[in-house]
């Protein structure tokens, strides 16, 4: 079973996961901050900012083919908490008013979920420039409906997570893994 937690930047999606990990949940960790950090190496934080406005294709496919790759290694005898799935990367060019190449959607469309829960973006934002992320707080509320619009294009029901303390939001999201796997 895979289960994809996803949302707009500073909505608590890593936090959650990292939450249903230490109740022994198989996670699957966010690629897209892999793939920014060691771009942000290889480049210097200025010209990966630079590099990224001119590259978001190439940035969003390279993020798109990785976590394709981690989800087809993943056992469907278990429960998997995926941090972002394969169609993020859609929503993303779809925030930047691009469409996503052919090649891409083909491979999201490969993709399968058996449920995907919307985390709302939580008020106290946090910018996190350094990290590469550069989103302010209405294009993290833009992005949490795009995504939820692009997963349900492609054909999945989803499930919006309100702001609530972590613990609510965990046993929230317990009670869906139970109810789904009973």
């Amino acid at each position: 079973m895979k289960v994809v937690i996803t949302g707009g930047p500073y909505s608590g999606k890593t936090t959650l996961v990292n939450a249903l990990a230490n109740l022994n949940y198989k996670i699957l960790p966010e690629v897209a901050i892999q793939v920014i950090q060691n771009k942000i190496n290889e480049l210097g934080m200025a010209s990966f900012l630079c590099w990224r406005s001119s590259h978001l294709i190439e940035l969003q496919s390279t993020i798109l083919t990785i976590q394709s790759k981690n989800e087809s290694a993943l056992s469907l005898n278990e429960i998997t908490v995926l941090d972002r799935g394969t169609i993020d990367s859609l929503a993303y060019l779809h925030l930047n008013k691009i469409t996503p190449p052919v090649a891409m959607l083909n491979k999201a469309k490969q993709a399968h979920y058996d449920l995907v829960i919307v985390c709302e973006t939580l008020n106290n934002f946090d910018e996190r420039v350094k990290t590469g992320r550069t989103e302010t707080y209405g294009e993290s509320i833009r992005l949490q409906k795009i995504i939820a619009k692009t997963y349900i294009n492609l054909g999945y029901k989803t499930i919006f997570l309100p702001q609530a303390p972590l613990v609510h939001r965990v046993n929230e999201i317990c009670t869906l893994l139970n109810s789904d796997i009973s």
